[in-house]
C-alpha cells in the first residue's frame, strides 16, 4: 500500500504540471492521508507496526514544524499554510521511504518510470508539432528540466536505455542552462560511477554552459534574475528567524535564498545539514540526481514546484536504509489505536478540505 501511495505521489507530481494547482494538491493530500491512515490501521490490526528510522523522522518533523511556524506567522497566512502542506508532503517522504522494502521500492520506481515515459512522449509530440522548446506536462522549462535531472537516475538504474536517451533529448530541447550546469557538475563529481567518457562530456558541457551564461550577462533575463535574488536576500534578512512564510518568495530563482526568505536561516541551516549527512553517506548513484538538482537550484526555481520538490525528496530518501524498528501492538490496545488513527485521519482530511474550500 505504501509503495502505491509514494509511487502515485511522485507520478502525480510529474504528470500534473508539477502539482502547482491547489486543486491537484487537494486530491493528492486526501489520497495520502487516507492511504497512510489505512496502512497504519492495517498494521495495528495485525499487531505489528513498522516504524520509520528515528533520525530521518526527527529531522523531517523538525523541518515541518519550523516551516509550519513560518506559515502561521506569515503576513499571508491563508496562502502560506497550503504551500506548507505541499512542503510537508515532500518531507513526509524521508521517514516513509525507510518503511519500504527493496521490492516495494522497485514498485515505486515502476510508477516513476511510467510517468517518465509519459513525460518524454508528450514532449516529443510537442516538439514534432512545431514547439521548439517543449515543456511536456509542466508550465515552464525550468520545472521540466529539473524533473528530468531527477528522473534520469531512475531510468539508468532500471537499465532502460531508450528512456535515458529520451530524457537527455528532452533536456536538450529544454535549453535550460541551469539544468545543463547541474548535469555537468553531477557527471564531474561521479567519475567512477559514470565512466571516463561521461566525465569528459560533463566537462565539455559545463564549459559550454559557462560560455553561454557569460554571453547572456547583459541580457534582460539575467538583470531580472539579479533583481529577484536581491529581493529574496532582503526578505531573508528582514525576517531572519522564521522568514515570510512558504510561498512568499516562490520565484526567487535560487533555492537556498528562497528557503531562507520563506522559512528563515535556522530552517535553511537544518535543511542543508540534514541533506549533507544523507548524501555524504549515500552511494554515488544515489547522489547523482539530488546533486544535479541542487546545482540547478542555484540559478533556477524547479525545487519551488511541489512535484519537483517531491521527486527531489524521494530521490534523496531513496539512499536511506530500510528501517528495522517494529512496534508490537497488544490485543487490548488495537481497537483504541485504530480508532485514534481513524479520528486523526478524518480531522486531517477535514482540515485539508477546509483550506481548499477557503481558497
Amino acid at each position: 500500500m505504501l509503495a502505491v501511495l509514494l509511487g502515485s505521489q511522485a507520478a502525480a507530481g510529474v504528470l500534473w504540471r508539477g502539482a502547482e494547482d491547489p486543486k491537484t494538491r487537494f486530491f493528492i493530500f486526501i489520497g495520502l492521508i487516507a492511504g497512510f491512515g489505512a496502512w497504519c490501521i492495517s498494521g495495528i490490526a495485525r499487531g505489528r507496526l513498522v516504524l520509520p528510522a528515528k533520525a530521518p523522522t526527527q529531522w523531517a518533523c523538525a523541518l515541518a514544524a519550523a516551516a509550519l511556524l513560518a506559515a502561521l506567522l506569515s503576513p499571508t497566512r491563508s496562502s502560506s499554510v497550503p504551500v506548507w502542506a505541499a512542503m510537508a508532503a515532500g518531507l513526509f517522504l524521508f521517514p516513509t521511504a525507510t518503511l519500504l522494502s527493496q521490492d516495494d521500492r522497485q514498485r515505486v520506481e515502476m510508477f516513476v518510470r511510467v510517468a517518465s515515459w509519459v513525460l518524454v512522449l508528450v514532449a516529443a509530440h510537442q516538439r514534432f508539432n512545431g514547439l521548439a522548446h517543449p515543456i511536456s506536462t509542466y508550465a515552464s522549462s525550468n520545472g521540466f528540466a529539473g524533473a528530468i535531472l531527477l528522473l534520469m537516475p531512475f531510468a539508468a538504474r532500471s537499465g532502460d536505455v531508450a528512456l535515458t536517451v529520451g530524457l537527455v533529448l528532452c533536456l536538450w530541447w529544454s535549453q535550460c542552462i541551469g539544468a545543463w550546469m547541474g548535469l555537468s557538475v553531477a557527471l564531474l563529481t561521479h567519475r567512477r560511477t559514470v565512466g571516463s567518457f561521461a566525465f569528459w562530456m560533463g566537462g565539455i558541457t559545463g564549459l559550454t554552459s559557462l560560455v553561454i551564461a557569460y554571453s547572456r550577462l547583459g541580457s534582460p533575463e539575467v538583470t531580472q534574475r539579479w533583481e529577484w535574488w536581491s529581493a529574496a536576500w532582503r526578505m531573508a534578512w528582514q525576517s531572519p528567524w522564521h522568514g515570510f512564510g512558504p510561498g512568499n518568495a516562490a520565484y526567487a530563482h535560487q533555492h537556498f535564498l528562497q528557503t531562507a526568505a520563506e522559512c528563515g536561516w535556522p530552517y535553511l541551516a537544518l535543511w542543508i545539514f540534514g541533506l549533507a549527512i544523507i548524501l555524504r553517506r549515500a552511494p554515488p548513484a544515489g547522489r547523482f540526481g539530488p546533486v544535479a538538482a541542487l546545482v540547478q537550484g542555484l540559478m533556477d526555481f524547479p525545487l519551488g514546484l511541489p512535484g519537483v520538490f517531491w521527486l527531489f525528496c524521494l530521490s534523496t530518501a531513496w539512499t536511506l536504509p530500510e528501517s528495522e524498528r517494529v512496534a508490537a501492538v497488544s490485543a487490548r490496545h488495537k481497537i483504541p489505536l485504530m480508532m485514534g488513527v481513524g479520528v486523526v485521519s478524518f480531522l486531517a482530511i477535514s482540515w485539508v478540505g477546509g483550506v481548499w474550500t477557503a481558497k
